[in-house]
């Protein structure tokens, strides 16, 4: 019998077949393995989704017959003070993470993994900054109604979000003479609220891997409520 599988990070990136950003010579390709083999935090992040309901307007218009939907979610992640992605999923590229409307049952949560970055010390833009960070850009698309298996357009526009903002992540060094932890801070760029903060010891936690989460919660008719989750990680430990 072999080792048993094991989930491995996974990024995603789409760039043209040319120049300095192409897939060719991956800016983003490169920038994604110096953090994998360098990098100090390794992060996962996770959507957990609790509530998913149906616009008033498509409830009213389907008068009890069957609708279908599908939700994307998109994520764009970059580090702070770069010109590129560590991960890119949207609609317009087909790398989205997906939910069809009669796949969802009311009053469950589903999780969906939507990507891994890794952060390093040695790639940050000001050196004297005692922290790293990223922002982490969250889209759920408007979904193409179908009623009883017709496309419904009354109330379409092209483009448009349930959901869409960016929480940035950031999270500073243990201090010199402290007790080893990371001070971590997260904030919704929309929200005028003071950031989150907690306090991780990645040392001491049972499994190496403490959570960070983040409520997500849309302003839409049909609401969506949920979580975007980071679990943090050290990585490449042995380096220091």
């Amino acid at each position: 019998m072999g080792a048993a599988a094991r989930s491995a990070a996974k990024a995603f990136a789409y760039r043209s077949h040319s120049g300095f950003y192409g897939i060719v010579n991956s800016e983003e390709g490169y920038q994604n393995l110096v953090r994998f083999l360098f990098g100090d935090v390794r992060i996962d992040i996770w959507l957990d989704l609790d509530t998913l309901e149906l616009p008033a307007k498509v409830v009213a218009a389907a008068a009890g017959r069957e609708v279908d939907a599908l939700y994307q979610f998109e994520l764009l992640a970059s580090p702070r003070g770069k010109l590129w992605y560590l991960t890119r999923r949207v609609s317009e590229e087909d790398s989205v993470a997906c939910l069809r409307y009669q796949d969802w049952t009311p009053g469950t949560s589903r999780q969906f993994y939507l990507s891994s970055t890794f952060l390093s010390k040695t790639a940050r833009v000001n050196k004297d900054r005692p922290s790293i960070g990223y922002s982490a850009t969250v889209g759920i698309k408007v979904p193409d109604f179908e009623i009883a298996r017709q496309l419904w357009v009354d109330e379409h526009f092209e483009g448009g979000y349930v959901f869409r903002d960016s929480l940035v992540l950031e999270a500073f060094f243990p201090e010199d003479g402290g007790d080893g932890s990371w001070r971590i801070t997260s904030k919704w760029q929309s929200s005028a609220e003071p950031p989150a903060e907690f306090r991780v010891d990645l040392a001491k936690a049972p499994d190496g891997r403490v959570e960070v989460p983040a409520i997500l919660k849309s302003g839409t008719q049909g609401t969506v409520e949920g979580r975007l989750r980071f679990v943090l990680s050290s990585w490449n430990p042995q380096k220091g």
